[in-house]
């Protein structure tokens, strides 16, 4: 099979180096399609959804470290999601040639720029010990030391809920004024979570290559405001993994025909003929028509899943063809590949975006 990496601009063919995903030690390499190309490696087959998480983990590496390493010789990049895994070359250019118009697009926005993620960490001990002398808490603290355990359940809640409380309102001063000081710099930036009690800010910013040294220079001023209460770690320069990653779908025909009759529509049609026959069906199987119904909802879902399935069908094939019918023929659904650039938010969580 082909394991997927990244989209690059350029029709030429580069080799990257044995680093393939798979543990053997496959060249990675680009199959160019018109002006931009993909970066791929040939894989054994992977079944990444069933695999235990610590193995998980170390493909994960191995596809950052191959993402990574192109990078260095490739400045504008847009990674593909992990695992994305497609059957063989002519499966790969089929992918490029559906999502051209997007993959284009992606790469003309991240011209240029990089990710640099910055964590900053605090003493949790040191902090709780500030927030124990704060008023409130002292007293109750007080309060509850004079008395045994069994009485002061209720009053211990309450304690942990107020320091809780505290180190929050604490950690969303400081999240804010680090993002106020360091967003001037950035094209873009995304909020990450902060995984634990130490770590005050996990942000990524999109910034110009150029500007980098600029940026770290901003962190270093950030840490002397901060008088050194903080540790910064700055992780970078990466792909724009946060704000640009490919993701593809290939299109079954068979979906496509259950699709198309859910729907009620032919062979052809047009995206505003999709929208009304999705609206058309919404209101005839909407649940609060049937609220007794226990099949209701999922019979809408289904309804709702193959309007957005078609919709981005034909909104690709138009894109192509610069028409504006698209075919649900059989012979041409079969080869369609649904390519999106979404930031890596929207990609967590969400289930299939299509569906």
């Amino acid at each position: 099979m082909k394991y997927i990496y990244a989209v690059i601009p350029g029709n030429e063919g580069i080799t990257f180096g044995p680093m393939g995903i798979g543990g053997r030690g496959d060249e990675v390499y680009t199959q160019p399609y018109l002006d931009i190309a993909a970066v791929v490696s040939d894989c054994p087959f992977i079944d990444f959804h069933s695999m235990a998480k610590e193995r998980l983990v170390l493909y994960l590496a191995e596809h950052q470290r191959a993402t990574e390493e192109v990078m260095k010789k490739q400045a504008t990049i847009l990674p593909v999601k992990f695992g994305t895994l497609l059957e063989d070359e002519g499966e790969v250019e089929d992918m490029l040639h559906w999502g051209y118009r997007d993959l284009k697009a992606g790469l003309a926005a991240m011209e240029g720029k990089i990710e640099v993620e910055v964590v900053a960490t605090w003493d949790v001990q040191q902090v709780f010990a500030e927030i124990g002398q704060e008023e409130e808490i002292a007293k109750l603290k007080a309060e509850i030391a004079d008395k045994p355990p069994w009485q002061t359940i209720s009053a211990q809640v309450r304690l942990g809920q107020m320091v809780k409380a505290s180190l929050d309102r604490r950690k969303e001063e400081h999240r804010w004024k680090m993002l106020d000081f360091l967003a001037g710099q950035a094209a873009d930036v995304q909020v990450n979570m902060a995984p634990a009690d130490q770590v005050v800010m996990n942000v990524a910013f999109l910034i110009d290559a150029y500007r980098q040294n600029d940026f770290e220079a901003k962190v270093h001023q950030l840490d002397e405001r901060f008088g050194g209460r903080l540790n910064f770690r700055l992780v970078g320069p990466l792909p724009p993994y946060s704000f640009s990653t490919v993701e593809v779908r290939k299109v079954s025909a068979e979906e496509v025909e259950e699709a198309r009759k859910l729907l009620g529509l032919g062979m052809e049609a047009t995206d505003r003929e999709i929208q009304r026959a999705y609206r058309r069906q919404a209101r005839r199987h909407h649940p609060d028509v049937a609220p007794d119904d226990p099949e209701a909802e999922e019979r809408f879902r289904r309804i709702a899943a193959a309007y957005r399935l078609l919709a981005s069908c034909c909104r690709a094939q138009s894109s192509l063809k610069g028409t504006e019918r698209c075919s649900f023929d059989l012979a041409v659904v079969g080869r369609v590949f649904l390519v999106a650039v979404r930031r890596s938010e929207e990609l967590e969580g969400k289930g299939d975006p299509w569906r």
